[in-house]
């Protein structure tokens, strides 16, 4: 062979490895998740990719984070995580493609992409991740209330007010406040009686009648949001205490007759400033007004108290 034949078998060689290197290079796969992911709510996950030799097919999959990253290849991966769903042809030398994918609980979990030529393929084309996905628990918030003061054995309503954004099970217990506050999550609370156990929806105000212990005392109410009542913590808890009191009807009975009381003087001083006023618009307008708002709120106190008599006595 001549010394320009070796040349030029050697520089088609050089050019045949060229191209093959910029096959290599031109393979890649890269993911993305979308703003806040939540549990139980799908997640966007953007796939784009590129490559030198159309039809490749596509791979996603998720696990819980830690050791080790993701796989040389999807076989390998696949035999310890979940697949995401998406259509697996990559069609064309470049595209994007987002799927929804679920995770059922809270945490870190990673996520790793492959294009490869099959889904057994002894190696990927081109491998992404790990891109690890903090996943928040669902957000919810709870309100509890009760009258402040009882009568032992009277009956008395709890009432529970749930915001949630996934459905989700609300947990109510009483006990004797000895000091301590009320527990992480439902499971913990052993020493509590059930007031309220049930499903709950995103939003939605429960009550609930029970009767009042016959020892005197302070009680605790702790309410827990969560998904099973297995949980080791809660989304939304809350708290609120009331006191069994044997003068508990008399200390309503008092507040109402001050409760009559502020709602006769709010009265008067409507009438007084009504008639001031149609004599003297200018000077009387503000303290009529005044007095209209004071009455307004005699007359919620006055139902109030009314109310805390009926339950207390």
């Amino acid at each position: 062979m001549s010394h320009s034949t070796s040349a030029r078998a050697l520089g088609l060689a050089l050019a045949l490895l060229g191209v093959g290197a910029t096959s290599a290079a031109a393979d890649t796969i890269s993911l993305t998740a979308g703003p806040d992911p939540a549990e139980e709510v799908p997640v966007h996950l953007d796939v784009r990719w590129a490559q030198a030799v159309p039809a490749g097919r596509l791979y996603v999959t998720e696990k819980p984070a830690g050791p080790p990253g993701c796989g040389a290849t999807y076989a390998l991966e696949a035999a310890v995580s979940e697949d995401v769903q998406l259509p697996s042809l990559a069609e064309g030398a470049a595209g994007a493609r987002t799927a929804e994918h679920t995770f059922r609980d809270p945490g870190a979990f990673v996520v790793c992409g492959y294009l490869q030529d099959s889904p057994a393929a002894p190696s990927a084309r081109a491998v992404t991740g790990p891109v690890t996905v903090n996943v928040r628990s669902a957000r919810a918030s709870l309100a509890l209330s009760a009258p402040v003061r009882v009568s032992p054995g009277a009956r008395y309503a709890v009432t529970a007010a749930v915001t949630a954004e996934r459905p989700r099970r609300l947990f109510v217990t009483v006990r004797r406040a000895d000091g301590r506050g009320c527990e992480a999550a439902r499971r913990l609370d052993a020493s509590g009686d059930s007031v309220l156990s049930r499903g709950v929806g995103t939003e939605e105000t429960l009550t609930a009648e029970r009767t009042a212990a016959k020892t005197p005392g302070t009680y605790l109410l702790c309410g827990y949001v969560q998904e099973w009542s297995t949980d080791a913590a809660a989304e939304a808890t809350a708290s609120t205490t009331f006191v069994v009191d044997r003068d508990a009807c008399d200390a309503a009975q008092a507040a109402l007759a001050k409760a009559q009381k502020a709602m006769k003087l709010a009265e008067a001083a409507v009438t007084r400033f009504r008639a001031l006023m149609k004599r003297q618009p200018k000077t009387y307008r503000r303290s009529y007004a005044t007095a209209v708002r004071t009455r307004a709120n005699a007359r919620k106190q006055l139902a109030a108290a009314r109310g805390e008599v009926r339950r207390a006595c």
